[in-house]
């Protein structure tokens, strides 16, 4: 056991004593705590106490309540200069401190003059590291750091000597360490290294165990070790329709969060979740004692609501029978396209659509946000021409000066023209023919035209005037007669009427025997 301090006591005569004695005793393990007690032998009641060998890092508190002095006894302590620091009676238990470089003299005075009179010491020797930290002031140490020990650590510890410096738990538990480090005087360096898995606390504490000690000593400094973060990593969705969205980090101990939206910090955005509404670049910072750590950049893009379409078709709304009609719409490519015809959904996807049929047309645009149909497109099929067909009111061949009356069904959405001849010279659905040629229709539409048949009209010519010639005298008697004659037109037959009443035909001369009217047709 190696002495720290020497605590000497010379017997000094006085006047009343007859010899001196010297005596030399250890105050062991001062470095320990809770301190030990120290049991001084008896001695006469007039003595000299001198300490000496202090350390530079060191303090020591000299308990002098158990000193038993009797009535009328004092104990005068002062310095090695024989100045007075202060006089313990039995009325006054101070405690004494004393520092580096510093000899105490304590003179004992017995109240019972002329006698020898012993007095037992009880002097514990307590030994307080005055602001003295194992890691050189510090009091907050990081996982996986390295820190530097206090360097008094050489002038307390001789060469030789070997100590092993233990860590408790977060409560100041011993039971069960770890071994931080194992050092042999004397060290290169005075360096500590903490575990790099350490857990979060406020209450762990530093011992040293040492053949030199008589116990092990624990470091009155308790230690925190603060929450290392862990970097952070944001959840949540990635494209948004404008609503507010929740941002999210895991929550960790005693760790600390700080938003940012394009680099820049987010006021008051200090908690496991954000709630926003705005797109852009977004990061988290997660802070803790040991540390800043940043998350990787999260981008929130917004995801703007179909715009309503617009619905072009390459022509008019009129669709003829075989032919096609191209419908199209321009629009962001990242939307659904989808086309309705009389409500119902079509195969088709891109933004053009072909049609052949008529029917009421529209197209949507959809995305996660929502959909927008345009208006509706009619799309019509127009009237067919139908072949027409001439009717004529009666015979086609009419006589010279005559007309005959021509007629056609009517077509709704249809124009009717006449022809004559191949020239156009009516419309409608009526036409009266009074001269000699062919006669069509045409019907016409916005898809086809459809000709009728041809009919043809014919005039026949009127007949000359015929001149009837009697052979003989009109004013008969009772039993002649008379012939009538009639000129020969060639293609003309004879029709012979008396009084209106038929009395031939098909001759130019009838024979007239009864009184009357005789007229030839």
């Amino acid at each position: 056991m190696r002495t720290i301090y020497q605590l000497i006591f010379a017997f000094l005569l006085l006047p009343h004593l007859s010899s001196i004695a010297q005596v030399t005793l250890s105050c062991d393990s001062v470095y320990a705590y809770p301190p030990e007690e120290i049991v001084l032998p008896d001695f006469f009641r007039s003595d000299t106490i001198t300490l000496d060998e202090f350390s530079s890092a060191t303090s020591l508190t000299l308990n002098l309540t158990s000193i038993a002095l009797l009535p009328g006894d004092s104990l005068v302590v002062s310095n090695l200069a024989d100045e007075v620091l202060f006089i313990i009676t039995p009325e006054t238990t101070p405690f004494l401190a004393v520092t580096q470089d510093t000899a105490i003299i304590f003179r004992f005075y017995g109240g019972n003059e002329g006698g020898n009179t012993a007095v037992e010491f009880h002097l514990a020797c307590d030994f307080i590291p005055l602001n003295f930290s194992l890691l050189a002031g510090l009091d907050t140490v990081c996982p996986g750091s390295t820190v530097i020990l206090n360097s008094a650590l050489d002038t307390l510890f001789v060469d030789g000597d070997s100590i092993e410096i233990q860590l408790s738990n977060a409560d100041g538990d011993f039971s069960n360490p770890q071994t931080l480090a194992e050092i042999t005087f004397p060290a290169n360096t005075l360096t500590l290294a903490i575990p790099s898995d350490l857990p979060a606390g406020t209450g762990y504490l530093l011992r040293i165990l040492s053949d030199a000690l008589d116990s092990s000593w624990n470091s009155l400094t308790t230690y925190t070790v603060p929450s290392s973060p862990e970097t952070p990593v944001i959840s949540g969705v990635s494209e948004f329709c404008g609503n507010a969205v929740s941002l999210l980090v895991a929550d960790q101990f005693r760790v600390y969060f700080q938003w940012y939206l394009g680099g820049t910090p987010i006021e008051n955005a200090t908690d496991t979740t954000l709630n926003t509404s705005a797109p852009g670049v977004y990061a988290v910072s997660a802070s803790g004692g040991c540390g800043l750590l940043f998350s990787e950049p999260f981008v929130l893009t917004l995801i703007e609501f179909p715009s309503i379409p617009i619905l072009i078709a390459d022509g008019d709304n009129q669709l003829c029978p075989g032919e096609s009609l191209q419908l199209a719409t321009s629009s962001d490519t990242s939307w659904n396209i989808s086309w309705l015809a009389n409500g119902n959904l079509l195969a088709e996807t891109s933004d053009t659509l072909f049609i052949t049929s008529p029917g009421t047309y529209s197209v949507s645009f959809e995305n996660e946000c929502g959909i927008t149909q345009s208006e509706l497109f009619s799309v019509t099929q127009p009237a067919i021409a139908q072949t027409p067909s001439i009717t004529p009111s009666g015979t086609q061949t009419i006589c010279e000066g005559t007309s005959v009356s021509l007629s056609v069904s009517e077509q709704p959405g249809i124009a009717t023209e006449w022809l004559f001849n191949g020239n156009v010279v009516s419309s409608g659905t009526q036409f009266t023919a009074s001269s000699e040629g062919i006669y069509t229709v045409r019907a016409s539409g916005s898809c086809d035209t459809a000709v009728s048949d041809p009919v043809q009209i014919q005039i026949t010519a009127l007949p000359p005037l015929l001149e009837i010639t009697p052979a003989g005298p009109t004013i008969l008697c009772e039993g002649n007669s008379v012939i009538l004659f009639a000129d020969e037109i060639p293609g003309f037959s004879y029709v012979w009427r008396r009084n209106g009443e038929f009395i031939a035909a098909d001759t130019t001369a009838v024979s007239a025997n009864v009184s009357g009217n005789y007229t030839l047709v």
